[in-house]
């Protein structure tokens, strides 16, 4: 599998055609579902491009994911053909050994134990001569969750509601033709997609694949670069101090998770560099909310200008400054799920679907995430919001990572736990703990217990896994939860 430094648009269409010709040969035909797990590189996005010419169906895969959670994606999506590199075979043996769907495997690299097809062989095959529907509304792309939650659930887009989408993208960030997009975030994402790949496409925009920004003067001729990265990836680069040169950076975008203010904050300061945020979900939008206002750093934005969103309680529109339930209007989510097991009109109340997440807008219309509503603590019956609290501890300056949960105490409150790891290993008095949070936020939102770990449990994505948190104290407290 190559790793190009950067993709220009000299050669995209015949790579991509004569890929489309490699796997028509291997037997993907239209309608068909094809599952790829591939880290970001050159190819992904000419078999993309291949799918979208054969009117195949493209699932794309976190490439964290193992084989439990990737045989679940398999068999939930009834994908046919497999596209993958070599480094992940292992986890596909064992996630598709006791499958009968998928029958097709193509090999990023040669020498695959599973199959004969491999992309390396894509140049000796002539450019696909099929036709080309350039209004096909037709499904094209099934994105899948991360699994925070539960199972992973799967989502269908057609091409046109992810082009519109990333116009729109391309319309709030005013994205101009000589930038260039520095591709940290993995392709397989929604956000990636839609703020990568089919922003570049669309606008012709070259992109670079690192996770090294120490070469980044041998692609720039200027302020022309767009960082697009995981809150993760800026959040190390805070920790260790470890990058100095941000010079040819226009701003940096980040989605898919929290970051924090310390990091959007540490950035402005010593780079006078913003990180814009975005909110999404793969059932609407699927990017939704953008924030380009360095005035309000910590909002997750405004909706694009085809969306509509509202903070609901019930059927109640509330207030600036209420908090309540993010809600898309009805005509912007999808139509089905893939599984029979779940229905997106489960979600959909008068006209509007529930996201599960919690938050505000202020009175200059942008929105702001407070927590997920499955998070929400309910103390002696005050609503205590877990992200609150953490916001407050990491404040802390030997405070590394936290994650705040609610378990049961008895039939009408819950306790407040907060697990803690430190940096350094080092030991924080629980009084301190009190008195540092006293100053800031109400006596009832103090946890009952801080428990202090090596380490915070994280799902397949790297998430925090709390459910696997309150699990644990389930068990600690004989499974009175």
């Amino acid at each position: 599998m190559k790793n190009n430094k950067e993709i220009t648009f000299g050669n995209v269409l015949d790579n991509s055609l004569k890929i489309a010709s490699l796997l028509k040969n291997a037997g993907v035909e239209k309608g068909m579902k094809v599952a790829i797990m591939s880290e970001n590189c050159s190819e992904f996005i000419f078999i993309y491009l291949a799918l979208l010419r054969l009117e195949a169906i493209m699932i794309p895969i976190n490439v964290k994911f193992k084989s439990l959670a990737l045989r679940q994606i398999l068999s939930d999506s009834e994908a046919k053909c497999l596209i993958y590199s070599n480094v992940y075979e292992e986890d596909i043996i064992t996630a598709t050994e006791i499958l009968d769907n998928i029958n097709i495997y193509v090999s990023f690299e040669e020498n695959s134990s599973l199959t004969n097809n491999n992309l390396s062989d894509f140049n000796k095959y002539a450019i696909y001569g099929g036709p080309y529907n350039n209004e096909n509304d037709l499904a094209s792309i099934i994105f899948y969750s991360e699994g925070t939650t539960g199972p992973a659930n799967g989502v269908i887009y057609s091409q046109q509601a992810l082009i519109s989408n990333a116009y729109a993208f391309q319309s709030a960030l005013l994205i101009k033709e000589n930038y260039k997009i520095y591709a940290q975030f993995p392709f397989s994402h929604f956000f990636s997609m839609t703020s990568i790949v089919n922003n570049s496409l669309i606008n012709e925009i070259p992109i670079i694949i690192s996770n090294d920004l120490s070469d980044v003067n041998n692609v720039s001729n200027g302020k022309d670069i767009i960082l697009i990265a995981k809150p993760s990836f800026y959040e190390n680069i805070v920790n260790t101090d470890s990058f100095e040169n941000f010079n040819n950076f226009q701003f940096c975008m980040s989605g898919g998770g929290k970051v924090k203010k310390e990091v959007t904050e540490y950035f402005l300061k010593k780079y006078n560099l913003p990180i814009y945020k975005s909110y999404g979900m793969i059932e609407a939008g699927p990017i939704i909310l953008i924030n380009t206002n360095e005035k309000k750093i910590h909002s997750i934005g405004i909706p694009l200008h085809d969306i509509s969103v509202s903070i609901m309680r019930d059927e109640e529109f509330l207030k600036s400054n209420e908090i309540g339930e993010i809600c898309i209007r009805n005509t912007n989510v999808v139509k089905e799920y893939c599984s029979q097991k779940k229905k997106i009109s489960d979600c959909i109340f008068v006209g509007w679907y529930k996201s599960g997440d919690l938050g505000f807008q202020d009175m200059d219309g942008y929105y702001y995430f407070v927590d997920r509503k499955i998070n929400i603590i309910n103390k002696n019956g005050f609503e205590v919001y877990p992200e609150l609290i953490e916001n407050e501890l990491y404040k802390h300056e030997n405070i590394k990572q936290i994650a705040v949960v609610g378990v049961k105490a008895n039939k009408t409150t819950q306790k407040i736990i907060a697990y803690i790891v430190t940096k350094d290993k080092k030991i924080i008095n629980r009084n301190e703990l009190v008195l540092f949070l006293e100053k800031n936020i109400p006596k009832y939102q103090i946890p009952d217990e801080f428990v202090f770990l090596d380490h915070l449990p994280k799902n397949a994505t790297g998430k925090i896994a709390r459910q696997s948190l309150r699990r644990k104290n389930t068990k600690q407290t004989g499974g009175k939860q």
